[in-house]
């Protein structure tokens, strides 16, 4: 591990002071191929330190380093890296082994980042066994595994559809759309955050839990709703048919209010010209319907409805009715009545009437012709 430090300040002992890496990984492969040879080993040792070292070593390099001296030669210390991360694949998704798989993922998205065009299109040798692995990282039970995933499907968007491998195009985001769909659920015996023993969450708590989804998830949602649109949302609906629990509904209910910018953006900016085209046309038809049927059925007053059976869910529903209040505004037929009554409901619910009070306001303002009509009122 010390000689591993060693190695990564002298990679940093720039002349100039700046403190950026003094080479590329292609340069480090040519001209010091022993420790290039090092610094990939030390990926495979049991000693955790050692392997964090290198991984700082690898992504500087891979990130901060220099262009290089050719393309050829940085392509070949970029091939020789991947396939040094995917020999240790087995043992970073094995039971015990979070730090390793957090490691790998970070010199995957560093790779990914110096070489998005190439790898996204496919052109690297290990590009699609590169995003294989970081798909099963994505759906390793420890969060701050998926959390490292993140950046690097976020960058495969940076490149345009037409550019990209088949393999990087809206499957692959139909595949992460479920996989964050089950990582994004509250505990399975969740009662309450602040409650001591079972039904606490275990060892995660309320701001760790709320910044992944808001902070991280979010993020990579609408990123596959861009790619998605109608076809996103008939998968959340399937999610939600198929919801035993109050906490995959909750999910169900979150990925659709992650997207509500995107979404609102589609349904309620396009000029008469651009729906002369039949498939935005069916897009935004399709998914305009699914907003109401979802709202009635969120709203329903139903006996023993997911939707109200615990107050984590009820707040998501205040949450998703607030922030759809515009669309709701825009449509003559809209449950509005329905959604009020609901969020009446919440204010009597201390842990959900806070949000409940934010959305009663959105869907007043936003419904204002409709809450004026006698029966509404």
């Amino acid at each position: 591990e010390e000689a591993l430090q060693c190695l990564h300040a002298w990679l940093k002992l720039d002349p100039r002071g700046g403190g950026s890496t003094i080479m590329s990984m292609g340069q480090l492969y040519t001209k010091h191929p022993g420790l290039a040879r090092a610094v990939l080993g030390a990926l495979s040792f049991e000693d955790d330190g050692a392997a964090e070292a290198a991984v700082d070593i690898l992504c500087d390099l891979l990130v901060s380093g220099l262009p290089g001296d050719s393309p050829s030669q940085e392509e070949e210390a970029v091939n020789s890296t991947i396939n040094a991360l995917l020999q240790q694949q087995a043992r970073a998704l094995a039971e015990g082994e979070e730090a390793l798989a957090r490691g790998l993922c970070r010199v995957a998205v560093a790779a990914m980042e110096r070489d998005t065009e190439r790898l996204v299109a496919g052109q690297l040798p290990l590009a699609l066994a590169l995003t294989h692995f970081m798909l099963q990282c994505a759906q390793h039970p420890e969060r701050t595994v998926v959390e490292t995933t993140i950046d690097y499907f976020l960058h495969i968007n940076t490149v345009p559809v037409d550019q990209r491998h088949a393999n990087h195009q809206a499957a692959l985001y139909t595949q992460l759309l479920g996989i964050l769909l089950k990582q994004s659920q509250y505990p399975a015996e969740f009662t309450a955050w602040d409650r001591p023993g079972p039904g606490s969450g275990g060892n995660d708590d309320a701001d760790s839990f709320k910044r992944f989804r808001e902070q991280v998830v979010l993020d990579l949602l609408d990123s596959a709703y861009s790619q998605l649109r109608a076809v996103y949302l008939r998968c959340v609906g399937q999610h939600l048919q198929g919801a035993a629990t109050w906490q995959a509904a909750e999910a169900g209910v979150f990925a659709v209010r992650a997207v509500n910018l995107s979404l609102k953006q589609r349904l309620l900016t396009q000029r008469p010209s651009e729906m002369a085209d039949p498939s935005l046309a069916s897009d935004v038809a399709e998914s305009s319907q699914f907003l109401d049927t979802l709202v009635r059925a969120v709203t329903s007053e139903e006996k023993g409805s997911l939707y109200s059976a615990h107050p984590a869910i009820m707040e998501a529903v205040a949450q998703l009715l607030g922030a759809y209040a515009q669309w709701m505004g825009s449509k003559r037929d809209a449950p509005v009545r329905e959604a009020l009554s609901t969020l009446l409901r919440g204010l009597r619910v201390p842990e959900v009437w806070t949000q409940a009070a934010h959305a009663f306001r959105n869907v007043c303002a936003r419904c204002s012709g409709m809450i004026q009509d006698p029966a509404t009122l």
